[in-house]
């Protein structure tokens, strides 16, 4: 909608060919507030999406989309795997005090809650005097176990090799 003045927080998956195969805007915004310690208020510069997307179908399997606090809904997760997903994906920002506390946590718990991989990038490295971002991506099996991990680094990069079964 170009009459709308802030943009979406989007996740696009663009096949081998270049072509989009889908486009989900974040449903969750991540407006905090705590009072004489932290401020990060998401829907002061982004809109809210307004529709859930429906699983890709990519040749590593069904991904079902979805976006860094959307992570704390389990809701999205499970309906995202009733769908058919086989894997979700996590494109995140979380801060270094919120990755700390619940990253890793909530990552296992939405693969152990659908039985699906989870596979989250998430940015790292210190955006000003107070934004630091906890970095830590990862890939979690459907058992919850940690089976690829990149530690905090900024101006690096990190690759990473996983068997992900496909159907």
């Amino acid at each position: 909608d170009p009459t709308e003045s802030k943009p979406w927080n989007s996740h696009m998956i663009i096949d081998s060919g270049g072509e989009a195969r889908a486009l989900y805007n974040k449903l969750h915004l991540f407006d905090l507030e705590i009072p004489g310690k932290f401020k990060f208020i998401e829907s002061e510069f982004s809109r809210r999406g307004i529709k859930m997307v429906p699983p890709v179908n990519t040749s590593i399997g069904k991904l079902g989309l979805s976006i860094c606090n959307d992570l704390r809904f389990s809701e999205l997760a499970l309906w995202n795997r009733y769908k058919g997903a086989e894997i979700l994906s996590y494109p995140s920002a979380f801060t270094l005090h919120t990755g700390l506390a619940h990253f890793e946590p909530l990552l296992r718990s939405r693969a152990i809650e659908t039985q699906c991989y989870v596979v989250a990038a998430n940015q790292t490295g210190k955006l000003n005097e107070d934004l630091s971002f906890y970095g830590h991506a990862m890939v979690i099996d459907p058992w919850g176990a940690v089976i690829a991990q990149c530690s905090e680094g900024v101006g690096q990069y990190y690759f990473s090799t996983c068997s992900i079964p496909t159907s």
